[in-house]
């Protein structure tokens, strides 16, 4: 992961650290010495707070950022299509911090012209008939969080002329800390804290991680009936680096880009190889399906993104697997971790 072009010079925003992705996002720029601002506490009845970090700390105007990393976002995609009163309440404080708040991101920048880096989510492209999502994928949003999440990448490309929105598909895994490789021989020796990581709402709340933590405990998992529908995961390390690539672009032809590994691996997959590495664990079938969009399968064509950027994913999912059950371990039995 190449951080050169940010040291030193690029004035970095992350709004959305507290989660997994914005969370790990900023202790890799903080452990290679750049300096990041950031802001989490998005008010989800009021998308003016926003505006709160771009307000200038002297009289001299706004302050100025060389990229921003939007990654907030209030997760109700499990909000089925027969929605109740409180259903649609809740949707309608969702769109304001999905969808409005960039609004009020537009409105505080006041002319200047930094890249902005949006993710949004492989889930847009729906219920597909075929089974490889690519940006020539027609959307076909099933609810209205994925309509939301295409009005924000709308909103990112009509506001913003520096902006760049990638789709991403499952996520999983902990970035290795500690380690030089990934961060630079002269990165900080820092970490995020161990309560921190154990926050099931945030490193464990991906199905991977979480079905690591269960292997490791040995507790019993319950695999449902879309065990045998696949997905594309891909590993945390290769979204960051993603992200790094995506804020040095300045203009694209593209606006928005489809990421994953281009493979296709079922839940059933994972466990075995989980099992592999942690032996037998118990595990419970039930026949019940947990939404349609649970029942469909797709692979992520990301050549598109490749072409642009020279990104390619680093991790495999059996090298990712075994890696993040190290570091998952190191997290649940090391104290001092």
């Amino acid at each position: 992961m190449d951080l050169k072009a940010y040291a030193g010079h690029k004035r970095v925003c992350i709004i959305g650290h507290k989660g997994y992705i914005g969370s790990t996002l900023y202790n890799v720029l903080k452990m290679a010495g750049i300096n990041v601002t950031i802001f989490d506490d998005l008010n989800i009845n009021s998308c003016r707070d926003v505006e709160e970090v771009f307000l200038p700390s002297t009289r001299k105007g706004a302050k100025k950022f060389d990229v921003i990393f939007w990654l907030a976002s209030a997760d109700l995609s499990s909000i089925p299509s027969n929605m109740k009163e409180k259903d649609i309440d809740a949707l309608i404080r969702e769109r304001g911090v999905n969808c409005d708040s960039l609004l009020y991101l537009y409105k505080a920048l006041k002319g200047q012209t930094p890249t902005i880096v949006f993710t949004s989510s492989t889930n847009v492209y729906g219920d597909i008939p075929h089974q490889i999502v690519s940006e020539d994928t027609i959307e076909n949003p099933q609810t209205l969080w994925q309509a939301h999440k295409i009005l924000s990448e709308n909103y990112i490309n009509t506001l913003f002329p520096n902006s760049i929105c990638l789709r991403i598909p499952n996520i999983y895994g902990i970035m290795p800390y500690r380690n030089k490789e990934v961060y630079g021989a002269n990165s900080h020796d820092t970490s995020i804290p161990k309560e921190q990581l154990l926050n099931t709402n945030t490193y464990f709340r991906p199905v991977v991680n979480r079905i690591i933590r269960l292997g490791i405990e040995n507790q019993k998992l319950t695999l449902y009936k879309n065990k045998l529908c696949f997905r594309d995961y891909l590993h945390i390390y290769d979204l960051i680096n993603a992200l790094v690539l995506a804020g040095l672009q300045k203009s694209t032809e593209k606006r928005y880009y489809t990421l994953g590994c281009g493979s296709r691996s079922t839940i059933e997959d994972v466990w075995n190889i989980i099992a592999e590495y942690l032996g037998s664990i118990p595990i419970e079938y039930n026949d019940k399906a947990l939404s349609d969009m649970e029942t469909r399968s797709f692979t992520s064509d990301y050549t598109q993104f490749k072409d642009l950027t020279g990104w390619n994913p680093k991790y495999t999912l059996r090298f990712g697997i075994k890696e993040s059950i190290e570091q998952i371990k190191k997290v649940l039995n090391d104290s001092t971790f």
